[in-house]
């Protein structure tokens, strides 16, 4: 995947924040087996397969001790193993992508599980 942007999800807090909140709205709460917390912020993510390790920003939205919900600008094909990076690279973490769908004004929220540490 020569080419890809280093970011693909750039947002700007101030301007964004009301509409990242309005699409981070799910009608699943109740089918959840675990209680998830709010969590809105963003992050750098790379696809696990991929060797240069091509950064992408995200917004998570929420997060229990197996899951998260992420924003995107761009689908995420269901199956995908995603690493997330946190502060410096020093945290990473590994999740797979279990669905994805489309929101509104063409935003993808997408359901991660996270690999056991």
């Amino acid at each position: 995947m020569q080419g890809r942007k280093t970011t693909l999800n750039k947002t700007d807090r101030n301007k964004s924040e009301t509409f990242w909140t309005a699409a981070a709205k799910s009608t699943a709460e109740d089918q959840r087996r675990e209680v998830r917390e709010r969590a809105i912020g963003d992050i750098l993510w790379s696809y696990v397969t991929d060797k240069d390790e091509n950064c992408f920003k995200g917004t998570i939205i929420n997060e229990s001790e197996s899951g998260l919900c992420l924003l995107t600008l761009a689908p995420i094909k269901v199956g995908s193993i995603l690493r997330f990076y946190g502060e410096g690279r020093a945290a990473v973490r590994d999740a797979t992508v279990i669905w994805c769908k489309k929101g509104p004004a063409n935003i993808y929220q997408s359901g991660l599980l996270l690999s056991e540490l």
